[in-house]
Parts: C-alpha cells; structure tokens; sequence
C-alpha cells in the first residue's frame, strides 16, 4: 500500500555542502527538506539538531528502503532514518492486581512499601545536605529549589499524589486530534497539555505509567484523600522539592518517532538541568542521538531506562539509555541484590530500587489508587533525582565555575555516582554496574578534578553508506518472529543452516554481541543475505 513516510536526514555541517546536498533532495525526489527541529533561535551552546532535515516521500513500504538507500548516496548526506512504526509482537509483564489491591504483604513477600527511600538513603541525605547549608559547605536549605527536571514519559494525570508536578509548564507531542479538542475545554493550547489520555496503547500498553514514574520522585502523601478504594497511601517521592515538568512523548512506553528529541529540545531550552526517561526506542533513529549529544555538550544530565522484563524475552538492550553520554541504572532489589530480569551490561552505570515498588496510577473516571510495579522505569527517576540533589547541594555557579566545559558536569556525575555506589559481596560489576545507589555517600563524596575527566561519545559519529536504520519486520518474511536486540556480526559466508547457532554461540562468548533471533516454526524463514548484509553493515557501524 502506497502512502506518505517520513524521513529524516542529517546534513553536513559545511555550508556548501549542505546547500548541494538539499538541491539534490529536491531535485531527485520533489520535495523541499525543512529544519526538523527549527533553528537554533534559543542560544543553545552546542545545537546539534539544527542539521537534521525532514520530508515526505510517497512509497509502498517495500520501497521504502530502497528510497533512503538513494537518499544516503547523495553526497553530504550523514545519515538517513525512515520513521517507521515497529510491529513486534511481545508485551509488557504488568500485574493486573485490582484497583488498590495491596496483596499483603507478609503473604506475598512485598517488602516495606516505602523501602526506596531507607535503601538510598535519600532521607540522611536530604538531611544531610541541609546540615552542611547551615555550616556555610553546600548550598540545598532542605526547602524547594529552583531545579527543573524534564520527565520523558505518557504525561501526568489529575491523581492527588501530582500536586506538585508543574502542569503549566508541560508540553505534549502526541497531539492528536482528541488533544485538540480536550484543549479547547481546558483553555490552553493542545502543546501545552500534557495530561495522559489513559488510552491502553498496544503492544506496549501502560496507561498512566507517566504518574507512575512522576510519583516516585515528586509524590506527596495524600492521607488518602481523593484516593479511589480503601488501600493506605505509603508512597513518598524521595526528592519532591523540584520543579518537574512533563513532557508527554507517547501513550505507550515505546516509541518509534522523533517526539522524543524534540521533547527533549525543548526540555533544554526550558532550561531543564535533569532529563529522567523511563522511555525507549528498539532501535536507534539519528535524531535521538544527536538530542543525547545535545544534551550532554549541554552539561545536562540524561538518565534513561536501560530496559527489564518482557515477555518471552529475559533481557533487551533500548535507546537511548545505549548511548554512552546517558546515565544508565539498572533494578536492585530490597535485599541489596541484582534483579535477574533487569537488563545488565557494560553500558550499566549503577543500580537502584526497581522491584516490588508500589507507586501511584489512575484509570479512566477519575479512579485514583496505587499498585505494585517493577523494572527501570523506577531505577531511572530515583537516579535522575538523585542527580537533582547533587547539583542543589553542589551549586550551580561552583560545579559550572569548577568545570568549565559543560559536558564535565556529567562525567563529574557519573564519577561521583559510581565510586560511591554500595557494593555488596559478590555484586557483578562488569554486568550490574559499580554498585547501587547510595545518595548520602554521593553528597560526600569529593568532586574530581576536570582533568581527571574524559568526554565521553559513540565510536562513530558518522554512518556508513551501506549502513542504514534498519526496520527488522521488512526483512523478515513471518511477522510473528519475536527478536532481542541490538545486532550481531554475521560473516557473509554463514549459510541460512546455522545462522541463528552462530549468533547465540557468539553472544554467549563475546559481551559486545548481543542479538538474537528466535523462529517459531521451520514456515518463519529470514531471507538471509539481505538480514546479514544489513546486520553486517549495522554491527560494522557501531563497532561490533
């Protein structure tokens, strides 16, 4: 079927050939390519979004590819991605307990409900930071702060435990057209609303996970007020003495767009210090990397979700929480060990709390309750507010007076974070990260010197031609083939007999390959030369 797609485009920086480069676009295809992302009108120190050029081609999804192949022939021409939609067939392992259910405790071994905060020691260190104000060496008073934290997530809902998100500040990139009209009630522009619509999404479907993950950080205990059935409120957020502002990027907890760069764009012109995602892509789009590079040249600090438990699939490796300039938390349980379902890697920072956490959620009709739940959708944001206190009792004008290039603000995090991590006998540090977290420990531990410091980025900055983003569902013929990700390398010698013997071989042997591809049955054939030729290019790329 024949249908208008989306590309994206990066250009050369160098004038001359951008400018030949978009005569070329539109001369071959008809089209005039536009600044995806605007201009850099916003002072932003290193804008790395001004490059990346958008358009509609009119194609049938077959030819899609062939189409970017051409594309990425043009001189000048970085990268290309089409922004196609994923079809993939697992879903999330979500508890469907009833509403308020609390399933008791002792019963089914749920720990404290409020565990989280004793395991990071986010009181003493509160505590602490407000001690060390009063003695003239930091610079948190233990009150509210003027820190804005970007939350990446499915927006906020009205649930009594958000009183403090900062709603008016939001923006919303889903927009659809019952946004608009919800807009026109609420009087406020469809952009400015990033309420969460509770629209069930497949195959990702997590309605209100946004007030989950929101709760976490800045929730205030309601003395169930508003609360809908009759389960006590234990919640607390660990750092609600932020400015947090949401940015609804999608209804479900997977995306496939560039909504989330653009989000995150704006997050640094909101002059946003945080960004927390407990959000991911499969598969990597150029504009999210350059939005993480953005960021990180920024002095922002980026925490993202590295992934955990799916269905029929023990672990999974997501974007962006891949890129090296992000900080990365994997789960630690409430016994101080390693959730077995939690991704783990030599990307993997550190852990912290991610299991049995019983948070906030809503449901359409104004049903306000609270649930268990699991996985790095709550590692990230303890982290991400674990940061936001570090920079309150640092100060900004020390840290930006001491590090004089923005980006060694975040390594000066990732430093102190790892080398104060809790380290419990045993703990697996090539797989879990340096340890979990211990915040009290990070507000004391000494800062490094800016020497000592090293810019952290890809391997590649640039891609290879024969390389593009690939779309795995095109080359496989049976749509019900399930897939872990990121890639592998496949000589091209390897018939189609041992394929998928040879990558699991190899991934049991080297760390840096990780892919697999499952076959229901002998009928779910991969047309093998096309799947190596392009998982050759893509591992070459990345320096697999």
């Amino acid at each position: 079927m024949f249908k208008y797609y989306n590309f994206e485009v990066l250009i050369s920086d160098n004038e001359e050939e951008k400018q030949r480069a978009l005569t070329q676009i539109k001369q071959i295809f008809k089209v005039t390519p536009r600044p995806a992302f605007g201009r850099n009108s916003h002072n932003l120190k290193n804008d790395r979004l001004k490059n990346i050029y958008s358009f509609k081609l009119f194609s049938s999804r077959s030819l899609v590819w062939d189409k970017a192949q051409m594309l990425a022939n043009i001189d000048g021409v970085l990268d290309v991605d089409p922004i196609i939609k994923t079809k993939v067939s697992f879903e999330l392992e979500e508890d469907e307990a009833p509403l308020n259910e609390m399933q008791n405790i002792r019963q089914k071994g749920r720990p404290d409900p409020k565990w989280y905060l004793s395991n990071s020691k986010f009181p003493e260190a509160i505590a602490y930071a407000k001690a060390q104000y009063q003695i003239g060496e930091g610079h948190y008073n233990g009150g509210e702060t003027n820190l804005n934290l970007a939350h990446l997530d499915t927006g906020y809902t009205d649930h009594p435990e958000l009183s403090k998100v900062k709603r008016e500040l939001g923006y919303n990139y889903v927009n659809t057209i019952l946004d608009r009209i919800l807009s026109i009630f609420i009087g406020r522009p469809s952009k400015r609303n990033a309420k969460d619509r509770l629209r069930n999404a497949r195959p990702f479907k997590w309605a209100s996970h946004g007030t989950s993950t929101a709760g976490i950080i800045v929730g205030i205990n309601t003395n169930n007020r508003g609360i809908t059935g009759d389960a006590p409120d234990f919640t607390n957020g660990v750092f609600p003495h932020l400015n947090l502002i949401p940015y609804r990027i999608s209804e479900t907890i997977v995306s496939f767009n560039n909504k989330m760069a653009h989000a995150a764009r704006q997050a640094m012109i909101d002059r946003c210090q945080v960004i927390t995602m407990s959000h991911a892509g499969l598969l990597r789009i150029r504009s999210w990397k350059e939005a993480v590079r953005e960021a990180y040249e920024n002095g922002v600090i980026w925490v993202a979700a590295p992934g955990s438990h799916i269905k029929g699939v023990k672990k999974i490796w997501t974007y962006p929480a891949k890129f090296p300039e992000t900080i990365t938390a994997t789960v630690s349980t409430f016994d101080n060990k390693a959730w077995e379902k939690g991704f783990g890697g030599k990307e993997v920072d550190i852990a912290a709390p991610g299991l049995d956490m019983y948070v906030p959620f809503s449901r359409k009709g104004k049903k306000y309750a609270y649930r268990w739940s699991e996985g790095s959708s709550f590692s990230t944001p303890i982290t991400a507010a674990a940061a936001a206190l570090w920079l309150a009792h640092h100060g900004q004008d020390k840290l930006n007076a001491l590090y004089l290039k923005p980006w060694q603000k975040v390594e000066a995090f990732r430093n102190c974070l790892k080398e104060s991590a809790r380290r419990p006998d045993g703990w697996n540090t090539q797989i879990y990260g340096a340890g979990i977290l211990d915040v009290l420990s990070l507000l004391k531990h000494p800062l490094p010197m800016p020497e000592s410091l090293h810019h952290t980025s890809s391997k590649t900055d640039e891609c290879s031609k024969k390389s593009l983003m690939v779309d795995w569902n095109d080359y496989i013929l049976n749509k019900e083939i399930t897939f872990h990700t990121c890639c592998a390398k496949i000589e091209s010698q390897e018939n189609d007999d041992n394929i998928f013997q040879k990558v699991e071989q190899r991934a049991s042997k080297d760390a840096k390959i990780k892919m697999k591809h499952i076959v229901s049955s002998e009928e779910n054939k991969i047309k093998s030369a096309e799947l190596k030729s392009h998982v050759k290019g893509f591992a070459d790329d990345w320096g697999y």
